[in-house]
């Protein structure tokens, strides 16, 4: 595509596998033999999160545990929990580390445990984040008998 200074525009597209800055380059020919170099720096941002709500129930006779909610992730090529961080408000004033389970490439399941002491409805919210900066807020009920 010829600009209208009398350059050209370059337009190309690369899939990376992980976020961070990286140099790019491209080198340029015409019929003439002539050549030359462009050179930018990507910035490219973490994949984003995804979060579905779960409800579930639990009792106030024994600790619940269980999936209490879902996220996927836009790389799915991360296979490792360890790349997340899950934070648990439980809706009764306590809060907790989650874990995760792979339900396959890209989707999770948000577990945990947690003990009530009332029953009634109870608001759950999950704050998932991962090492390369994204995440998700998830907004889960629980009911409690």
């Amino acid at each position: 595509m010829v600009a209208s200074t009398g350059g050209f525009t370059v337009n190309g597209s690369h899939k990376y596998a992980e976020e961070g800055t990286f140099n790019v380059s491209v080198a340029i020919a015409d019929n003439a033999g002539h050549t030359g170099t462009g050179r930018a720096i990507a910035t490219v941002g973490d994949a984003a999160l995804h979060g579905t709500a779960q409800t579930f129930n639990a009792t106030t006779e024994k600790p619940f545990t269980g999936t209490i909610g879902k996220f996927t992730d836009d790389d799915a090529a991360e296979t490792d929990p360890a790349t997340y961080s899950i934070l648990v408000d439980w809706g009764d004033g306590s809060t907790s580390v989650g874990s995760l389970q792979l339900l396959s490439p890209g989707h999770w399941a948000v577990r945990g445990t947690h003990q009530y002491a009332h029953t009634g409805s109870f608001t759950v919210k999950i704050a998932v984040t991962d090492v390369g900066g994204a995440g998700v807020g998830i907004v889960s009920t629980a009911h409690v008998i």
